[in-house]
């Protein structure tokens, strides 16, 4: 079955697939992914509730509220229209849960924060950012492992991120626990490696 990362729509429904899990829901538009317990971290990463962190001091209200803040803090646009809200309603720690998640899906970029998402965290890595460092490591394109898949299954049009991994992995002589433990000690923190990924 072929799985599709992140956020996939079309006029009805929408999916969406934990980067952590490999969990996929499908769910009508009027739904909130939130709502069906989904939900992004700030750096786009896409995670089931179940996965999220625990913090036994962080609730669910606190991270949304957290989430919210995020978003004001980015978007001057966002700022504006929660600000308006607030000023209606009371501080956001007055609301409820159910409000507080209507604001999420209307205003913000984020559902969650940085710290209860594992990938953020560096607890797991997502195979997109596997796959881009690879990538940028040993210089192999899509294409040749596009080629080596199709000599097993010539019905095959496109490489899948743990395709490449794999591939990329076998002509270095390495597994994924010496992959991991390579880009912890040339990148400390998600934050670096994130960088190294984009320059």
């Amino acid at each position: 079955m072929k799985t599709r990362r992140g956020f996939v729509s079309n006029s009805s429904t929408t999916s969406f697939t934990c980067e952590v899990c490999g969990t996929t829901e499908a769910f009508h538009d009027s739904i909130s992914h939130v709502e069906m317990g989904f939900y992004r971290c700030p750096n786009g990463h896409s995670l089931c509730e179940g996965e999220l962190l625990n913090d036994s001091s962080v609730t669910t209200k606190d991270a949304l509220i957290m989430a919210i803040r995020d978003t004001m803090a980015r978007n001057s646009w966002s700022k504006q229209s929660i600000q308006s809200e607030i000023n209606e309603y009371g501080p956001l720690e007055d609301w409820d849960e159910e409000n507080l998640k209507d604001t999420v899906r209307d205003y913000c970029e984020a559902d969650c924060t940085a710290f209860q998402c594992p990938i953020c965290q560096y607890e797991v890595f997502s195979e997109g950012d596997l796959h881009k460092y690879l990538q940028k490591l040993t210089q192999i394109t899509d294409d040749e492992v596009l080629d080596e898949v199709r000599a097993v299954n010539k019905r095959r049009r496109r490489i899948y991120h743990n395709d490449y991994i794999d591939y990329a992995l076998h002509k270095l002589g390495m597994d994924r626990l010496a992959l991991a433990q390579q880009i912890k000690t040339s990148y400390p923190t998600y934050i670096e490696l994130s960088k190294h990924l984009k320059d």
